[in-house]
């Protein structure tokens, strides 16, 4: 006659095998989750409202200005990225420091200069700055919102 099933004590360590392989793969899902929402806020800049990014920007106008004509100055310079610009230009550490721009880079040879907030999966958002007072125009905006002459708020897909 043949026993299936096994003793008391081989149930006991299959049990005890399974409960383990249940924990470890607990323990790298939620590892996972955490370290993909870790990841996610440490590379995420929030896009902000349209009020609070006019504000923003009606509030630091002398800075914007003077980055606008820092890039417009060097004919070098069609893009500076928050990773890598000049730190001695204080302008340029607001920008990138306290206000949260990711880059700032010169369209249609000088005639707009883009500062870009927001730009992941599709979304950008950001200032936009026309040299000629002309309003920009791409058919990727979704928003275009004057803020005053020469400067504008954008979104855009």
């Amino acid at each position: 006659m043949v026993i299936m099933g096994g003793s008391k004590g081989e149930n006991n360590v299959r049990k005890q095998k399974f409960i383990t392989i249940c924990i470890i793969i607990a323990v790298i899902l939620i590892g996972g989750v955490v370290i993909w929402n870790y990841l996610s806020q440490l590379f995420t800049f929030d896009s902000m409202s349209d009020e609070d990014a006019i504000k923003s920007f009606k509030e630091n106008k002398q800075v914007f200005i003077e980055a606008k004509d820092y890039i417009l100055r060097n004919e070098n310079a069609d893009k500076i990225l928050a990773d890598s610009y000049d730190k001695q230009q204080k302008s340029l550490l607001q920008i990138f420091g306290t206000l949260k721009y990711r880059g700032i880079h010169k369209a249609d040879k000088g005639a707009f200069v883009y500062f870009v907030r927001v730009s992941e999966l599709g979304f950008t958002q950001g200032v936009i700055f026309s040299t000629s007072n002309n309003e920009p125009d791409s058919i990727y905006y979704t928003k275009l919102v004057k803020i005053e002459d020469g400067w504008y708020l954008y979104k855009a897909k």
